[in-house]
């Protein structure tokens, strides 16, 4: 199975919180291939506080994940999910990376990525009752 992992979840799993979910876990530790999208390496590292030892660990956690950059594939599939739902553009383009590589999108943003009905997804964190 193929995961790309959303922005939010690098950052929980870099903060290695509490409540991360088991699955999440097991994906971030197996042998599984998780990829990126270019537009959440963007937004890891162009917050303008970031620190340089915050952004040391960014660049050495992403060095460890297939980037997937902004192919034809993925600008097609941005601009249908944007033409379908209301999701913003950097929202749309991990989308659509999720969607052409086959892929789970780990994000705890749910509530807007399930607005595109065919991406399967998968929750970072163990959500409290």
């Amino acid at each position: 199975m193929n995961y790309v992992i959303d922005t939010n979840a690098v950052l929980y799993y870099l903060s290695d919180r509490d409540d991360l979910a088991p699955d999440f876990r097991a994906v971030m530790d197996g042998s599984e291939p998780v990829h990126l999208s270019v537009m959440t390496k963007i937004e890891l590292l162009s917050y303008p506080d970031l620190e340089p030892k915050d952004e040391g660990i960014i660049n050495e956690f992403i060095r460890g994940l297939t980037i997937c950059g902004l192919d034809e594939a993925v600008v097609e599939k941005t601009i249908a999910i944007r033409k379908e739902v209301r999701l913003k553009i950097p929202d749309a383009v991990i989308a659509a990376t999720a969607l052409v590589h086959h892929a789970i999108l780990i994000t705890q943003n749910q509530e807007d990525f399930r607005k595109v009905g065919t991406l399967r997804l998968l929750a970072p964190l163990v959500l409290k009752s």
